[in-house]
């Protein structure tokens, strides 16, 4: 069986999705003038091809999918919209929220983790949804400050500030302080620095030099002088 036929960009070659007698699947490449006919790529047990395409530069591009775990999602999804026992509730909803996250879902994650957090009616623990939400929004922190956009990080910042203010490790909130400070809205990047600052066991003159120079971009030179005499003197 042959499906989903693209053809190389020198026009020699085809590439098509093929199954063997064990129904795996593989992505073939086709010499359109021998007929030679030689596996590229072999997905895995209980994985598809779902998408692939062939660009310019010759090179394949595809999606491969676990099938198992979509159907673990859509039969999670299917349980999700019954009703369940309290306990069971809490099982789907994390499943669900966890596959999400560990397909970059991050937005619907972060939806099904806060319908639980939000709703405390026949919750009796939390603690897997709180871990679970410290993972999302430290992975989604990163990728948005590694792709610099700025703009997302301070609406995820604004949307979810509560939760940030609750995170173990300091570093997502870092991060989103230089976002706001890239867009010019330096009291604001000072204002987290300082709230790490508060909160932090152990002095970090890091924190205190951002403190300081963006004191001094917002108009405030007088706090900015005093902050940097105090870290010399430190």
């Amino acid at each position: 069986r042959l499906a989903g036929p693209r053809w190389t960009p020198d026009g020699r070659a085809v590439i098509v999705a093929a199954w063997d007698h064990n129904k795996r699947m593989s992505l073939c490449r086709v010499n359109v003038q021998t007929g030679e006919f030689s596996p590229v790529v072999t997905a895995g047990p209980d994985q598809i091809f779902r998408h692939h395409d062939v660009p310019a530069d010759g090179s394949l591009i595809y999606v491969r999918v676990n099938m198992k775990s979509q159907v673990a999602s859509t039969i999670y999804r299917d349980l999700a919209k019954k009703e369940l026992s309290p306990p069971l509730l809490l099982l789907v909803y994390f499943k669900l929220a966890a596959w999400e996250f560990r397909h970059g879902n991050y937005p619907k994650s972060m939806e099904l983790i806060d319908e639980i957090l939000t709703d405390k009616k026949d919750v009796t623990s939390q603690e897997e949804f709180i871990g679970l939400r410290e993972r999302v929004l430290g992975e989604w922190v990163t990728k948005c400050s590694t792709e610099k956009d700025h703009l997302q990080l301070i609406q995820l910042h604004e949307r979810h500030g509560a939760a940030f203010r609750t995170l173990q490790s300091p570093d997502a909130e870092a991060l989103i302080a230089e976002a706001y400070a890239a867009l010019g809205f330096y009291s604001n990047a000072m204002e987290i620095y300082e709230r790490l600052l508060s909160n932090s066991r152990k002095r970090n003159e890091d924190w205190l030099m951002k403190v300081a120079l963006y004191s001094f971009l917002s108009g405030d030179s007088d706090k900015a002088l005093h902050l940097c005499g105090d870290i010399q003197s430190s």
